[in-house]
């Protein structure tokens, strides 16, 4: 299929409880033996990647990077019996944030993909790949915005941005999805490619706050302004990057977190980053162990 129609923010709600219920509620019983709850900020090199695990066991997979490195992520959070992801959202359509969906696509079942609603300036064999793929295993693409809403038992995402003003506008990254999402009583933002500008207009969001922040644009100097990271007042930073010759992170975004006082753990270095949350406690992991 092609895609649902555009939904307004009420009905939207609706329809994906409808869609989307049956799958989380008849997989809560797998939570007991599955990965732990919390949130898992993936390293597939220079790109953005994470993973969710809600307490009713719902998997929640944000962006895939842009090769194949993803699933080879997954796999050591999911296991090799585990082949199915609940809910899926695509950020914006660039390629190092949907690149790897295709291959997300050849190893995993999917509930539904959420999308921005718009396309690539250029359509990448990629994109078209995924499309045909989604298709083909009739996994239906929604379009959300500011003020949807998703309920995921006790846990939920709330889309922060972007308004219609926002999406009428030529910069893809700016117009990225903005995610809110709480799981276990634990707040993570996730917010795409967004830039300063972006970064400004969510700064009077009194909701904004939360416990971990992914930078945005994987630490761009367009991006991380000590007003945004005032109004997060995260307790941890994650930034999702690889080699890459655009100098991410920044010197300015890395000195701006520094300023705030507010911890930084890089996939580069790091590799990936679990936050889980058990026995009234958040623990903060990395795969490298440092």
């Amino acid at each position: 299929m092609q895609g649902l129609p555009k939904l307004s923010n009420r009905t939207f709600v609706f329809a994906a409880v409808l869609l989307l219920g049956l799958c989380f509620f008849a997989r809560a019983n797998l939570k007991a033996s599955g990965p732990a709850t919390g949130f898992y900020f993936l390293d597939v090199g220079q790109g953005d990647s994470e993973l969710a695990i809600a307490e009713n066991g719902a998997k929640i997979l944000t962006d895939a990077g842009q090769g194949s490195r993803v699933v080879g992520a997954l796999g050591k959070i999911l296991g090799s019996a585990d082949k199915y992801i609940d809910l899926v959202l695509i950020s914006h359509p660039q390629l190092d944030h949907y690149g790897g969906m295709r291959y997300v696509l050849d190893s995993y079942d999917l509930g539904a993909v959420l999308t921005n609603g718009r396309e690539p300036q250029v359509i990448s064999a990629e994109w078209a790949d995924m499309k045909k793929k989604l298709s083909e295993k009739n996994v239906p693409m929604i379009t959300i915005g500011k003020g949807d809403s998703i309920k995921l038992g006790e846990d939920g995402i709330r889309i922060i941005s972007p308004d219609k003003l926002l999406l009428a506008g030529k910069d893809e990254n700016e117009a990225a999805l903005v995610q809110k999402m709480t799981v276990g009583g634990v707040s993570a933002l996730f917010t795409g490619d967004i830039g300063k500008k972006t970064e400004a207009r969510l700064s009077y969001n009194s909701d904004l706050r939360s416990d971990i922040l992914k930078i945005a644009h994987h630490g761009s100097k367009y991006s991380v302004s000590a007003q945004f990271l005032d109004a997060v007042k995260p307790i941890l930073a994650v930034i999702e990057v690889g080699k890459n010759s655009y100098g991410h992170p920044s010197k300015e975004a890395l000195r701006s977190l520094a300023d705030n006082d507010i911890p930084v753990l890089r996939t580069d270095l790091f590799g990936t980053v679990s936050a889980l949350f058990g026995a009234g406690e958040l623990k903060i992991s990395t795969e490298k162990g440092k």
